[in-house]
């Protein structure tokens, strides 16, 4: 029982630890794609994303 809790308790240090370090993932939306590729009717538009603006990274 006492493995298990170590174990859980050093996966949520790791996490923490992990999220601080590295607050910005890749924006799901765009996935960091040049050109940055917009929903339109037939899905050829390009421009700002409009979830990240841009950026390619959103927080996580």
């Amino acid at each position: 029982m006492e493995l298990i809790l170590i174990g859980i308790t050093a996966v949520v240090i790791w996490w923490s630890w992990d999220r601080r370090r590295h607050p910005l993932k890749r924006c799901p939306a765009c996935r960091r794609s040049p050109g940055r590729k917009v929903s339109a009717w037939n899905g050829s538009a390009y421009g700002a994303c409009r979830r990240c603006g841009g950026k390619g990274e959103v927080r996580r």
